[in-house]
């Protein structure tokens, strides 16, 4: 009998070891999910920040794009005006010159 109590007092004590290393493992488990949680939340909220980082430079992009464009199209403006004025301006000289010439092919003639 004494033999018997003194197994079950060994296994008892076996047992409780046990359940006392796997208390261990179990809180240094949960003690790492949470920091494994807290990593997460953490990496979760920059990604949220890049996110809408992205979608402040891409509204700015578009609006940079829009903004080149107009001006593109000021720059075409100004260099049709440019060519027309300057034919314009190569036409009038061509009319001058025929001009001062036959004012002095006539004035011979007087």
């Amino acid at each position: 009998m004494e033999g018997v109590v003194q197994k079950l007092s060994s296994l008892g004590l076996e047992v409780s070891k046990s359940l006392a290393d796997l208390s261990g493992k179990l809180v240094a488990e949960v003690e790492q999910l949470t920091t494994i949680r807290e990593a997460v939340g953490l990496e979760t909220r920059e990604f949220e920040r890049l996110q809408e980082t992205v979608a402040r430079q891409s509204a700015e992009i578009e609006r940079t794009q829009a903004k080149l464009e107009e001006a593109k199209r000021q720059v075409q403006e100004i260099a049709v005006k440019a060519i027309e004025g300057a034919s314009g301006a190569q036409a009038l000289s061509q009319i001058n010159k025929i001009a001062m010439e036959q004012a002095k092919t006539r004035a011979p003639q007087s």
